[in-house]
């Protein structure tokens, strides 16, 4: 599967989720991007600990704040996890019932893609916005 941010190819989705989280994809995106998006998903309660949610909205580093905690749980067996990354590496293995096309799982694949859509969009803008400013620059200046 190809990232969402951009053109790497990974042979399982944990591996694009691992990815992105580390900030070495070219997007920009990090772990701050994927934990905000997860908390803005219509079904974050299924996955995310109350507790943690406006901390995640409101971009704040979970582990600077509150040191080693477990905002993330598996919906069907509870198992808790510190990042993102270790929920879809559980659901992608046969630890529980739970499954990368469960309805809660499959929610967050969709809205996680969305949030990576409008990253990409906003740096296009912003792109094409800061071309027209060089050549408005280039112009009036000669």
């Amino acid at each position: 599967m190809e990232c969402y941010g951009c053109y790497d190819v990974f042979n399982e989705y944990r591996g694009m989720i691992i990815h992105l989280e580390s900030g070495f994809c070219t997007s920009g995106t990090d772990v701050l991007d994927l934990n905000r998006w997860a908390a803005q998903c219509y079904q974050w309660s299924s996955y995310i600990d109350a507790e943690y949610r406006e901390d995640m909205l409101d971009n704040v580093e979970i582990r600077d704040a509150y040191g080693v905690v477990y905002p993330f749980f598996c919906p069907s067996c509870g198992r808790e996890f510190s990042l993102l990354s270790g929920l879809f590496q559980h659901v992608s293995t046969d630890s529980c019932d739970e499954t990368l096309g469960s309805h809660a799982m499959k929610k967050l694949q969709r809205w996680l893609q969305v949030g990576q859509i409008m990253i990409s969009l906003i740096q296009q803008a912003h792109n094409v916005t800061e071309s027209i400013l060089r050549q408005s620059f280039w112009t009036f200046f000669r």
